[in-house]
């Protein structure tokens, strides 16, 4: 070894204790202390995992899923520690512990790979791939591992969050709380929660599930930690400890449900659950059922131990279905157990009416039978009904029951003064006698004009007043003349004029004639879901903007509504939480959160890597510069909590606040934007649409005045009087309305592509 020379010390070495003291003042002054002192993340182990007794998890199928790998490296830390190489290093110590113990662990990979199949594969089929993975092994568990990181770009932040599979608070939930105390206690971080998460894997999982982010790699104090293997080690001798209590607490579930996948005959069958208690007992406090979604009394059943529960009321023929679940005596929950059944009761009562209440000199008219049980319920859905007369013939004698009733047009014998009218229904019948009335009638039958579907509900209207409603069967029958002013309407389809489809008078008299209805949109939004979340009221309290959304959520609402779909509305009152499990619960197809901002340009906010996402942002940002107009929207990948856990695409709307005086028109432009992006994401395409502008002459001074589009889209006139809708090829219905008048309904047909100025007034 070689010695140094000793050196005399200079001025800046005999200077250097009076450096090194000032140092030492403010590496300890207060700010200074909170940076360089390390946190205890990752400190020793509380905890001697070989004296653990792990004998509960001996047999048990678990699998591990160590989030991302391959192209999907996910979090990075500032020394670029990547989160995909940590996960699986946790995966693999924990899939060591497991097995260890005597579990089957399967992992859904085991290097740093992904599992997309050629240059077009995208992160949800890597997903899907996983899932399969689980799947195949049948497990009791499934673990899905991942790091977090700020998207602030914040390093000081790190907490733990710990979620379970949004729909499942029973077993998922138990998980989760286990295994987040010990993740807690063990790496020595204090903040953080449980959270429903309903992300992909959790909400596919086949069992139990759980999705750990123990901590942030966006934080230097745990990159330096995590880099190293005894800190992975660390971290799954916590996941190990809580599964380990998980099973210990036994896993209690149902085994069966009764009845299941079958016919009773009764209004008021017994329900019971057969039950695994797993080594432990019944807490007979927490057994729970449910009846077509509704809270039912239950209780254990002493002689076998099954769960047990009769209806509180009578059930209608049709699909019902019951669920149980309970907890045992360690506090473990069953998870919920469903099973659905039909009950089908025979016809007892039959009730026949007649319209108009006698037989038409000409015309027809509409019969309606309405079979019941004895417990004045409908007969099950598609039981016949079967007419006759011997005065006349019907338009079908045989009819099949929907929505509680068979309907059908008897066309009288123009000879017969009097006609007997005979209905069956099973072992039911009834009759009803008619005389001849002083009248002409016509009978029509309304279909979607797309697929021929027979319309119920119809309304058939004139001047404010609701002249009939179409059958179940789409059936109708009007006095001779009102055809001629008679509207039909109904939501989801272009409303018109009857006169304008009826043929002439002399084919009407003796035959049901066929008027179709146009759908709104090409019909691509009937029956579909879209949940709207107005309550992005501002953290700043901002009454008139909270105000701003809700009202551009009812607008929209109504919108899409006219347009056939069927809306969830989430209102402000509600948590992200319940909002987004009130979507997963509805099935919806697309997630609107509409929020007031202070910035002045408007944001679209989709999730990060959502391809369904940004399309549907993108078809935003594009009707929002052709409707709205004024500054473009900024298009951004965020990682909002609705936009993380909706499993549909989802879009979080950020509108500038509006200023007073343009108020309502923008409301009511925004929500037109939305809901032809909506349109468009649902498939309908740009070059389907006509344009149609709308132009109102001789206006009062100072009357806002609106422009109504199909009986259901209403925008203000701009400040030159006009107002441009965008829509498919139909005839469509237009009227001019205002706080203190309504104009007349007219019609202007528009073809494919074609832009058309329309120029109207009041009467």
């Amino acid at each position: 070894m070689r010695v140094p020379a000793r050196v005399k010390p200079g001025p800046v070495l005999r200077a250097a204790p009076f450096l090194l003291l000032a140092a030492a003042v403010l590496i300890h002054g207060c700010a200074g202390r909170e940076r360089r002192v390390p946190p205890p993340f990752y400190g020793s182990p509380l905890m001697q995992v070989r004296l653990l007794d792990a004998s509960s998890v001996r047999g048990r199928r678990i699998v591990l899923d160590p989030g991302h790998g391959g192209t999907f490296s996910g979090a990075m830390g500032r020394a670029g520690l990547e989160e995909d190489d940590v996960n699986l290093g946790v995966a693999l110590y924990l899939w060591g512990l497991l097995r260890d113990a005597g579990a089957e662990v399967f992992l859904t990979r085991s290097s740093d790979v992904d599992f997309l199949e050629g240059p077009d594969g995208q992160l949800r089929d890597d997903l899907a791939k996983r899932m399969e993975i689980a799947s195949a092994a049948k497990p009791e568990l499934f673990v899905s591992l991942h790091h977090n990181a700020d998207i602030s770009r914040s390093t000081s932040k790190n907490q733990i969050e710990t979620y379970f599979k949004m729909l499942d608070d029973g077993p998922s939930r138990d998980a989760a709380l286990l295994i987040h105390r010990h993740l807690a206690s063990n790496l020595s971080i204090a903040d953080g929660d449980v959270l429903a998460g309903n992300y992909f894997v959790l909400r596919n999982a086949p069992c139990p599930a759980v999705l750990g982010e123990p901590s942030y790699l966006s934080n230097p104090w745990v990159e330096e930690k995590l880099k190293l293997a005894q800190k992975q080690l660390l971290e799954a001798q916590a996941y190990f400890a809580g599964i380990v209590e998980y099973f210990d607490r036994g896993t209690p579930r149902i085994v069966s449900v009764s009845p299941c996948d079958t016919v009773v005959h009764e209004a008021r069958p017994a329900l019971s659950a057969a039950v695994s208690i797993d080594g432990t007992s019944i807490d007979p406090g927490t057994v729970r059922c449910r009846l077509d979604g509704r809270p039912l009394p239950a209780d254990v059943d002493a002689d076998n131990g099954s769960l047990k529960a009769v209806p509180d009321r009578v059930l209608a023929s049709g699909t019902h279905e019951v669920c149980f679940s309970f907890r045992n005596s360690e506090g473990n929950s069953s998870g919920e157990g469903c099973a659905r059944f039909a009950v089908y009761l025979p016809a007892a009562f039959l009730s026949l009416d007649a319209s108009p209440g006698g037989m038409p000199e000409e015309g027809g008219l509409l019969v309606v039978a309405r079979p019941t049980d004895a417990n004045g319920n409908a007969v099950a859905e598609g039981t016949p009904v079967f007419f006759s007369s011997t005065s006349g013939r019907f338009s079908s004698d045989s009819v099949e029951i929907t929505s509680g009733a068979a309907s059908t047009v008897f066309f009288p014998q123009l000879s017969a003064l009097e006609a007997r009218l005979d209905v069956s229904c099973q072992d039911v019948s009834d009759s009803l006698s008619l005389r001849r009335l002083s009248a002409r009638t016509h009978a029509f039958r309304i279909t979607a004009a797309n697929n021929g579907e027979p319309l119920e509900a119809v309304e058939i209207w004139h001047c404010d007043t609701t002249l009939s409603r179409s059958s179940p069967q789409g059936l109708a029958v009007l006095p001779a003349g009102d055809e001629n002013r008679a509207i039909l309407r109904k939501d989801g389809f272009v409303p018109f004029s009857l006169a304008l489809a009826l043929s002439p008078p002399s084919s009407l008299l003796t035959a049901v004639q066929n008027v179709e209805m146009t759908p709104v949109a090409l019909g691509l939004a009937r029956h579909r879901r879209i949940a709207i979340d107005v309550g992005g009221t501002p953290p700043y309290k901002n009454t008139e903007g909270g105000e701003s959304a809700v009202e551009i959520g009812a607008r929209l609402a109504r919108m899409l509504r006219g347009a056939g779909a069927e809306v969830v509305l989430l209102g402000e009152t509600l948590s992200n939480l319940e909002k987004v499990r009130g979507a997963e619960v509805s099935s919806v197809d697309r997630y609107l959160r509409l929020e007031i901002c202070p910035e002045k340009r408007p944001f679209l906010l989709h999730y990060p890597g959502s391809e369904a996402g940004m399309k549907l942002a993108q078809a935003c940002s594009g009707w929002w510069d052709e409707v709205v107009a004024g500054e473009k929207p900024v298009l951004r990948e965020d990682a909002h909590y609705v936009l993380r856990h909706t499993s549909c695409p989802a879009l979080v709307v950020k509108v500038p606040e509006m200023s007073a005086r343009a108020k309502e028109e923008l409301e009511a432009k925004v929500a037109y934007a939305l809901y032809l992006a909506v349109l468009q994401d649902l498939g309908l395409s740009r070059q389907a649409l006509s344009r149609l502008d709308v132009k109102a002459e001789q206006l009062l001074r100072d009357e806002s005045v609106s422009v109504r589009l199909d009986e259901f889209l209403t925008l203000p006139l701009s400040g030159r009087d006009t107002v441009s809708f965008f829509c498919a090829e139909a005839v469509h219905s237009v009227r001019l309305v205002s706080e203190e008048r309504e104009g007349a309904l007219e019609f202007v047909a528009l073809e494919k592509g074609e832009r058309k100025r329309f120029e109207m007034r009041f009467d």
